[in-house]
């Protein structure tokens, strides 16, 4: 495999974001760990092609899902060729905003993708990692899509994850400074995928529960520096000073 950069392409620094894992990803992971699954995770996005060409060598899976952004759309779908080379009986997963956007056009023009996760993916996921550890056919399940010879067929919608407190904490099992406290925004921007994803409907975490996960950051980690990526954190100005004054309270 020779497949990499564009010729004279220079060595480039990626935006901060693409150095630290998708919080996506790492709360599907984290229920993954929770039900018991063997669990391997790993940022590639800033390594030479060599360096992944390597792992993928070394690696023993039997599903491997990978998250889609539009900045990273063809390199998921080269890597995708990659891991099948190596591992052609693995089961390959996509999500992500641009696979939740376009999963026809990821189904269509790479025939190494088996399934797209539409929207959230956190019990979506599991209920493939299931099926397949059971020897039980994927398609059907709910919020994904897949082939049939040509045509990509859609299984019906999942319903969004009503009470977030219900998801083990993605702090429970990895210590990132980034952390989520919602879901969802209610405007309609043009260039983003909020809407796509999440639809306009903003659901929360409890304060109790973020607390809980601070807590654990900064007095189990010793992380002192934290990151909120919510799409709407201030959205609710009475929610966002309940948790101020639950940090203060907590001494955090």
């Amino acid at each position: 495999f020779h497949i990499g950069p564009p010729k004279g392409f220079g060595k480039k620094f990626l935006d901060g974001d693409y150095l630290v894992f998708p919080y996506g990803m790492l709360s599907i992971a984290a229920q993954l760990k929770k039900a018991g699954h063997e669990v391997d995770l790993y940022n590639i996005s800033n390594y030479p092609w060599s360096n992944i060409v390597k792992l993928i060598s070394l690696i023993k899976a039997d599903v491997i899902g990978m998250s889609c952004f539009s900045s990273n759309r063809r390199g998921i779908l080269v890597l995708a060729v990659l891991i099948k080379a190596y591992l052609p009986n693995c089961h390959i997963v996509v999500g992500g905003p641009n696979a939740t956007a376009m999963p026809e056009e990821i189904l269509k023009y790479c025939r190494e993708v088996d399934t797209v996760v539409i929207g959230e993916g956190e019990h979506t996921f599991v209920d493939i990692i299931t099926k397949i550890k059971d020897g039980v056919e994927t398609k059907g399940i709910p919020g994904t899509a897949w082939r049939e010879e040509d045509r990509v067929i859609y299984g019906p919608a999942r319903e969004r994850v009503k009470n977030l407190d219900s998801l083990v904490g993605v702090h429970e099992y990895f210590p990132t400074r980034i952390f989520m406290t919602s879901r969802g925004c209610p405007q309609q921007c043009t260039f983003c995928s909020s809407k796509m994803m999440w639809g306009r409907r903003v659901t929360y975490h409890s304060i109790e529960y973020i607390l809980d996960a601070i807590e654990k950051l900064v007095n189990g980690y010793g992380i002192k520096v934290l990151y909120i990526k919510d799409e709407t954190f201030t959205f609710s100005k009475k929610r966002v000073l309940e948790l101020c004054q639950g940090i203060i309270d907590r001494g955090l």
